[in-house]
């Protein structure tokens, strides 16, 4: 009986360690050898701002995201008919489920395996429905909701893993613009982050989930010309509670600001010289990095796509993010680095083009090199589409884990 024990223990293991690679991350940081492109200053307020300028970062190098990341998966889409996905989504990520809006589908949701279980509300001026599309959404595994957000809203909806309505949240303030809503720890308040277009205005404000007003913050100086060009960018990637507002209509700086609840108070942290009118850019917080997207024309190189800056040694350059772990392939154009997450959702084919250009890949777990060889030698169009996950680090410590597919063709 012991032995027979042992026997499965052992074999429980080795698909323990089949299942995923898990491996001691050896890159180099190309991030290391490149110039201090950026400065720390005090605001006015005493706060440490960092400034960086874009006129010092003249290289453009390829940049691993495995040394993003703690762990990576790709998930496969189930392809039955009812599970479809278009093309422009959304994508967002729990542990356990996949939410996936397209304009042209709507939002789906599936389990973190690629099952399809539902379709989550529908388009409509319903009271269950969202009269425009989904902004943003968030699945919370403690109650069991799926929350989703839409543009001019006055409530959040609320839906339960099976599709049916639950409890709506009445925001406090009704038709607001562009905005990033989030729970606190025990699911018992809500703070939304809000472009606002008058000095009155909150710019944040913390509710219960009755709507009822706890805390905010006008914006003042922050408000923005009424124009829906206009964007509040909040990725909260790190402990912070971090935006920045693009004022694209404005000859204008903007900044990366960090909300400190307890002063009620907006602390800046980050900026560059790129102006909002001429350069469009958004800046997106990491734990250990700035990454600045900048979608502008800046000379022979064409356009540059993203920026990172290193908090610690203020060191930057001009990247091309590669996903190394699948053969060291070019990032999709679609992605979204956000609660903690890089998550992008695509048709196969974007992956099929670069993988049958690099030919054999090594070093992959079963599954995935299976799916690897399919996509080189098979039609995909009629292929549903495929999901890829990676789990930020939050210090550069830890390991990076690259999770198996189960996928048999």
């Amino acid at each position: 009986m012991f032995k027979s024990i042992a026997t499965v223990a052992f074999i429980a293991f080795v698909l323990a360690l089949t299942s995923c690679h898990n491996k001691k991350n050896l890159l180099l940081n190309p991030i290391d050898s490149s110039p201090i492109v950026a400065y720390k200053t005090l605001s006015e307020k005493g706060d440490t701002l960092v400034v960086a300028n874009f006129d010092l970062m003249t290289d453009t190098v390829d940049f691993p995201m495995s040394l993003l990341f703690s762990d990576f998966e790709l998930v496969k889409l189930e392809d039955k008919e009812d599970a479809l996905i278009g093309n422009e989504t959304l994508t967002f990520v729990s542990p356990s489920y996949i939410g996936v809006y397209s304009f042209f589908t709507g939002y789906k949701l599936f389990n973190r395996q690629g099952e399809y279980l539902t379709n989550i509300s529908n388009k409509g001026n319903g009271p269950d429905e969202y009269p425009t599309g989904v902004g943003e959404s968030f699945i919370d595994e403690d109650s069991n909701c799926v929350y989703l957000t839409y543009p001019a809203a006055t409530k959040i909806l609320a839906f339960d893993f099976h599709g049916n309505p639950a409890n709506h949240i009445q925001l406090a303030y009704g038709n607001i613009k562009k905005t990033t809503t989030f729970f606190d720890e025990d699911r018992q308040h809500l703070y939304v982050l809000n472009l606002a277009f008058n000095e009155d205005e909150p710019i944040v404000w913390k509710q219960d989930l009755q709507g009822n007003v706890l805390k905010q913050l006008p914006a003042k100086h922050l408000a923005a010309i009424p124009n829906f060009s206009n964007s509040l960018d909040a990725y909260l990637n790190t402990t912070a509670i971090d935006f920045s507002i693009g004022y694209y209509y404005t000859d204008r700086l903007d900044t990366l600001y960090h909300y400190d609840e307890n002063s009620n108070n907006l602390a800046p942290v980050f900026t560059t010289n790129l102006d909002c009118l001429s350069n469009f850019h958004q800046y997106i917080e990491l734990p250990d990095f700035y990454c600045i997207f900048v979608n502008a024309y800046l000379g022979s190189d064409g356009w540059r796509g993203y920026a990172l800056i290193d908090k610690h040694t203020l060191k930057g350059s001009y990247v091309r993010f590669k996903l190394d772990m699948l053969g060291d392939i070019d990032i999709p154009r679609s992605n979204m680095i956000d609660h903690g997450y890089y998550k992008t959702c695509i048709h196969p084919y974007v992956l099929q083009e670069q993988w049958i250009k690099k030919g054999e890949i090594k070093g992959l777990p079963d599954g995935l090199s299976r799916f690897v060889k399919y996509l080189q030698t098979h039609d995909v169009e009629e292929m549903n589409n495929v999901v890829l996950i990676g789990k930020l680090k939050q210090s550069k410590d830890e390991e990076f884990v690259l999770h198996d597919m189960n996928f048999n063709d």
